[in-house]
């Protein structure tokens, strides 16, 4: 055992403010990671909102777990222990499910290494018999192409998972003795996409020509989750959260919007969500004034912010209350006054404009 593994775990947890502690016992344990380092994991606001997801869920206690350092993977290599979670520093291994929220392809080799680093097999088809975690994959990266790691993964959620969630632990609970059954109750699941059900089939030049269901499996064909836009606004998603070790320091993030209300050829955003969705004004506000007693800093997440439909008046309020604000981004041509205004009495000193492209003319045809 490493004593600096653990040192270093416990370092990292002294330093967090932490609004939602997992509960002390239930009857599924799910270790989240993100397959990255803490300070890369810790800044995407997509993997604290599935952590607020699990442990709402009666009976799931969620735990983080990340892809460690570099002089670190030396020693867990070196002393041959698992990869453990940062709550209770148990190998997550020993977790019922292992679940990965993912948002770009380069972390795919990560979390092949964090496989190996924890002891699980990396492909499905050899964790079809015997005591290994199920291995469950989400994140933006779904939307998109998760084939290059299918084989290694037992279920996708496909899409957003507010929805899905809590029906997937039930199926779990219910079916998890027989992993057989318990993938074919899951396949019926909207959302869910199960490698091991389908194969791909090629042309003979070598370009993909479809996937069709294997002999004997469910013929339903996975589908994208969205959640409507009156599901969307029931809750806002913020941080979980704060610490000094992410990208914008202790910032508490907010959710103000998902989707985006341009078609950009160039961005996948356009492609992977379905039209624009809002968070009410409110509970936004809610969600900064639960940061307020330990930090002054938030970052607003949003493709477009600067079409949020109150984005006046919300920037009032943070101008009003002396808070710094960071927006995810920024268009050219949407940059309300009140906008730049809580930007430089927020402290900011720099301020990144995304042009889109080179010309006008592409930009209309964009």
């Amino acid at each position: 055992m490493s004593w600096n593994l653990i040192k270093n775990s416990d370092r990292r947890k002294a330093k967090e403010t932490v609004f939602l502690q997992p509960r002390s016992g239930g009857n599924l344990r799910v270790a989240l990671g993100y397959p990255n380092t803490y300070e890369v994991g810790m800044s995407n606001l997509g993997m604290q909102v599935v952590y607020a997801l699990f442990n709402a869920i009666p009976g799931v206690v969620c735990e983080r777990f990340f892809l460690p350092d570099p002089d670190e993977l030396d020693e867990y290599r070196q002393c041959g222990r698992h990869l453990f979670t940062m709550e209770s520093q148990r190998p997550i291994d020993d977790f019922d499910i292992v679940a990965f929220s993912i948002a770009f392809e380069p972390d795919f080799v990560n979390m092949v290494t964090i496989l190996d680093l924890a002891g699980i097999p990396l492909f499905a088809r050899d964790r079809l018999r015997g005591d290994y975690p199920f291995i469950l994959v989400g994140g933006a990266i779904t939307l998109l192409n998760p084939e290059p790691i299918a084989d290694f993964v037992d279920l996708f959620c496909l899409g957003e998972s507010e929805n899905f969630l809590p029906q997937f632990v039930e199926l779990f609970l219910y079916y998890h003795q027989d992993k057989v059954s318990l993938l074919r109750a899951l396949a019926a699941l909207p959302g869910a996409y199960i490698p091991a059900f389908w194969q791909d089939i090629y042309n003979s030049d070598g370009t993909f020509r479809e996937c069709i269901p294997k002999d004997g499996c469910p013929e339903n064909k996975p589908i994208r989750l969205h959640l409507s836009a009156e599901d969307y606004a029931k809750n806002c998603a913020y941080s979980q959260f704060l610490t000094e070790d992410t990208e914008l320091g202790r910032s508490g993030l907010v959710e103000i919007s998902r989707g985006c209300a341009f078609n950009c050829r160039f961005c996948t955003v356009g492609f992977s969500y379905p039209k624009i969705r809002w968070k009410p004004l409110e509970k936004i506000w809610q969600a900064i004034e639960n940061f307020l007693p330990y930090t002054d800093k938030v970052g607003l997440i949003s493709a477009t912010a600067g079409t949020y439909p109150h984005i006046d008046e919300l920037c009032q309020l943070l101008i009003d209350h002396k808070i710094s604000v960071a927006f995810s981004s920024l268009r050219v041509n949407n940059l309300p006054d009140l906008m730049l205004e809580a930007l430089v009495k927020g402290g900011a000193k720099t301020v990144t404009l995304a042009p889109e492209v080179g010309s006008d003319q592409l930009r209309r045809v964009a």
